[in-house]
């Protein structure tokens, strides 16, 4: 099993703080917007 990398682990934490934001806000379009925002910003 290999070790996930450092940027994996910010991804997911980003992306796990943004579910709880989507969740808090009832699961509004924002919240949909935001969390893609972040997975391209960080693949790309």
């Amino acid at each position: 099993m290999k070790k996930r990398s450092l940027k994996q682990i910010e991804i997911e934490n980003k992306l796990s703080i943004v579910s709880q934001i989507t969740q808090i806000k009832g699961g509004s379009m924002s919240g949909m917007t935001s969390e893609t925002e972040i997975v391209e910003f960080e693949e790309g």
